[in-house]
């Protein structure tokens, strides 16, 4: 499944599952893994499907003092909270992971809820700079472990990139990509060009942003994988907006909408806020309000700060309305991205007039 291989993965999940029977507490690991992969694949029929998951394994696995196992289930739960963008939940049920790895003695799991947690620290409500001291404490504590390092590296890259060090950001994220490509971990390289882009964004390069976002977007497409891939469309259909290219964008937020879940926040606010764009320079201003003010309501209910000013960014190109690229600027200004905020701030006096 780290390689991308997920036809090969399930195939070996179910093999599992089948050899496990009797086994109560091989049954319910492999119960877990096959809602990962349901999860990555956007085979999930909701969040609430994985939660129930974990929850019925977790007395179970109590029982039987299998450490490992309830960490596997912890964190299968902060997926739900991940799909839902609740970062500051994602990072507690993530915590509680990170425990039971610990007390199963799995360096390996531990090292991935670690990456994780830093994540965390970058798409939720944790500002900037707390969350880049946070960060470099652990890429100093990864004693080796590579795939952790590109992991810390990458999300210091679009921390960094938030501040205006872009040079520092750049040179983090080809270090991390690096890693990546040697270790063979290609589906999480392809899910972190979403954090290329975004430094590319950030420096007012959108052309640089599209081509990152075009090698994940294809490298998944390979593997035949939906769930990550939903949201780089949509991400790329934005990208695609700034660059004029409003057809092309059309598709890829229908592309997104088909395969987003209802549940995935991050996908349904971005592919509403391009589709809005497009539709408003074409004159349609009564669906693209619409379109944008749904956008923001999806993403007032997360605490990704980035997703909320997008959203209202959108809303205000939508309506020129100055109060929205003003809400934007107090996001950004809440999670400590200097660079987003100049960038509302730009906008503002171009939608009031």
């Amino acid at each position: 499944m780290s390689a991308g291989d997920f036809v090969a993965g399930r195939d070996a999940l179910l093999e599992a599952q089948a050899a496990a029977a009797g086994d109560p507490g091989l049954e319910i690991r492999a119960a877990i893994e096959l809602e990962f992969h349901a999860a990555l694949t956007g085979a999930a029929t909701s969040t609430a499907e994985l939660v129930a998951v974990a929850e019925e394994a977790m007395p179970v696995l109590q029982d039987l003092g299998d450490d490992f196992g309830l960490s596997r289930a912890w964190r299968l739960v902060s997926e739900a909270h991940v799909i839902a963008s609740r970062w500051a939940d994602r990072a507690t049920a993530l915590e509680r992971a990170l425990h039971y790895a610990q007390r199963a003695g799995d360096r390996r799991q531990q090292s991935s809820i670690v990456a994780l947690l830093a994540q965390a620290l970058h798409y939720g409500p944790t500002p900037v700079d707390i969350a880049i001291a946070r960060c470099e404490q652990l890429l100093g504590e990864a004693e080796g472990d590579r795939a952790l390092a590109a992991a810390l590296m990458s999300t210091l890259g679009g921390l960094n990139a938030m501040r205006g060090d872009f040079d520092r950001a750049r040179s983090l994220w080809s270090d991390a990509r690096n890693l990546y490509e040697e270790l063979g971990l290609q589906h999480r390289r392809a899910a972190r060009s979403l954090v290329a882009a975004t430094i590319e964004l950030l420096a007012g390069d959108a052309g640089a942003a599209e081509r990152e976002l075009r090698i994940g977007y294809d490298t998944l497409a390979a593997m035949g994988e939906t769930y990550v891939r939903a949201t780089l469309a949509a991400y790329l259909a934005g990208v695609l907006v700034e660059l004029g290219r409003d057809d092309e964008a059309i598709e890829l937020t229908r592309e997104s909408e088909t395969n987003a879940s209802g549940d995935d926040v991050v996908p349904q606010v971005l592919w509403r806020g391009a589709r809005a764009r497009v539709f408003a320079r074409r004159g349609d201003l009564t669906v693209a309000v619409e379109l944008a003010h749904e956008a923001v309501r999806r993403a007032e209910a997360t605490d990704f700060l980035d997703l909320r000013a997008g959203a209202f960014l959108d809303l205000a190109a939508v309506t020129s309305d100055a109060d929205a690229a003003a809400r934007a600027a107090a996001e950004y200004a809440r999670k400590g991205n200097i660079v987003g905020v100049r960038r509302a701030g730009s906008l503002a006096p171009s939608v009031s007039s």
